[in-house]
């Protein structure tokens, strides 16, 4: 991941729920990689109001109050790593990003949304993951169960799935877990929009059309992935090949992954992944932390 080694794990506070699963992931996954912890919460009443009198004071203690729970809960998950927590008057998305420049990862909380409110709702998240200097963690607020030993990552020939797939074998071998790399296929993973771009799903199997799309899918997969097979040789890797449409196929790996890693911009099967209504289907509906990496030459863009 990028970064020195001396670089903190950012996680993003604000007194819910969703914030406090995040924290736990992101002390977790410091205490694991051994690097410092920082809990960050944007106050953003002085954007909004005056910064003067009782109020501004009654909200400025609260932002104080939310970071030293944080860092205290923090304490009893990762009691043997340095944990820095502050708060921070501005925007929340200009103050993470503006942290994203100096860290390792970033660790944000998403809901699980349904609906038209999955389609409309933007959140910091979701432009963390489209801006961020790092790689960034999204995870939903869902209950979360024993460790799997799986890591699922996304590719697509895309620069950004490259950079993925090279987190994702990093993050298998610091868990001793299996990497399954997933390529999804079909009439509907060609375009950002996939169905609304095209309608017919209708490939026979035996059809040359579904033949050259999944020969094509399997080269990709394997091109993705061979350098850094290399060098992680102990890494056990199945490969996936889905005629499916890339949503699906991620979401489906949320079901059974500890993580799920994609790059912030793919083309193919995986287009549009952060930006689109693709990332909010993915980002909104998995049942596990999805890790969203950018392409070297993107980083900060």
């Amino acid at each position: 991941m990028a970064g020195h080694t001396t670089a903190p794990i950012v996680a993003a506070v604000d007194g819910g729920k969703a914030a406090a699963r995040a924290a736990d992931w992101a002390a977790d996954e410091a205490q694991r990689q051994r690097h410092p912890l920082h809990i960050v919460h944007a106050n953003e009443w002085p954007m909004f109001h005056s910064s003067a009198g009782a109020a501004a004071e009654e909200m400025a203690h609260a932002a104080r109050e939310i970071v030293s729970r944080a860092r205290d809960r923090a304490h009893e998950r990762a009691p043997d790593i340095a944990i820095d927590a502050h708060t921070v008057d501005g925007y929340s998305s200009a103050v993470l990003l503006e942290h994203s420049r100096h860290a390792h990862m970033m660790v944000s909380g998403t809901r699980r949304l349904s609906g038209l409110e999955a389609l409309w709702m933007g959140s910091t998240g979701l432009e963390l993951a489209a801006q961020a200097s790092c790689p960034v963690v999204l995870v939903p607020d869902v209950e979360p169960g024993q460790p799997r030993g799986i890591v699922s990552v996304g590719v697509d020939g895309s620069r950004a799935a490259d950079a993925a797939a090279q987190q994702a074998f990093i993050a298998a071998a610091e868990r001793g877990a299996l990497l399954r790399v997933v390529c999804a296929y079909g009439p509907g993973s060609h375009g950002r929009f996939g169905p609304l771009e095209h309608a017919d799903l209708t490939w026979h199997d035996a059809s040359p059309e579904e033949v050259a799309a999944r020969a094509e899918a399997e080269r990709l997969l394997s091109e993705s992935i061979a350098g850094e097979r290399e060098h992680h040789p102990d890494v056990r890797v199945e490969e996936v090949v889905l005629r499916a449409l890339p949503e699906r196929a991620l979401i489906s790996e949320s079901h059974r992954a500890d993580m799920v890693v994609v790059g912030a911009r793919g083309r193919g099967g995986f287009a549009g992944l952060v930006l689109g209504s693709v990332s909010q289907k993915l980002l909104h509906h998995a049942d596990c932390p999805v890790m969203i990496v950018r392409a070297q030459g993107n980083q900060g863009a």
